[in-house]
């Protein structure tokens, strides 16, 4: 190594001590499902703080609820019946919006435990997505 390098290595090293007590941070992709847990969950509380606005979630859940396993158990036990036959015809997707509308009303019976663990799913899909771009493209040591 000639002084001229030498030089400049030891310049460019001064210069990084003088940042912040020499460490420099690297950028990484955002970590995001923390965040949108946390964020859920003041949204929820927000919703329960009201003991009337969480008496009506509770009861219009139960009432989703209800109903949905009610029209499933007519499509399996009474295939014969109007609801029966409408809840069997095929391609129209009936059981998963049932199974949804289930989902839902138990997110509206426990909105405090619940919301936050099903926004978190999506949530760590784009996590994953987020971290496979940064390592083709390697974010994390861009300058």
């Amino acid at each position: 190594m000639n002084d001229f390098m030498l030089g400049a290595a030891v310049r460019v090293q001064s210069e990084l001590l003088s940042y912040g007590g020499g460490t420099v941070t690297e950028a990484t992709p955002p970590r995001i499902v923390g965040s949108v847990r946390d964020g859920v969950s003041k949204f929820a509380g927000y919703l329960t703080g009201n003991a009337n606005l969480k008496l009506a979630l509770q009861v219009l859940g139960g009432c989703i609820i209800f109903i949905c396993v009610g029209l499933l158990a007519a499509r399996k036990w009474w295939p014969t019946t109007p609801i029966g036959r409408a809840m069997q015809d095929q391609g129209g997707g009936k059981v998963f919006w049932c199974l949804a509308a289930i989902v839902l009303g138990v997110i509206l019976i426990a909105p405090d435990q619940v919301a936050p663990f099903i926004a978190a799913i999506p949530a760590y899909l784009v996590q994953i997505v987020l971290d496979i771009l940064d390592k083709i493209f390697n974010f994390s040591t861009a300058a």
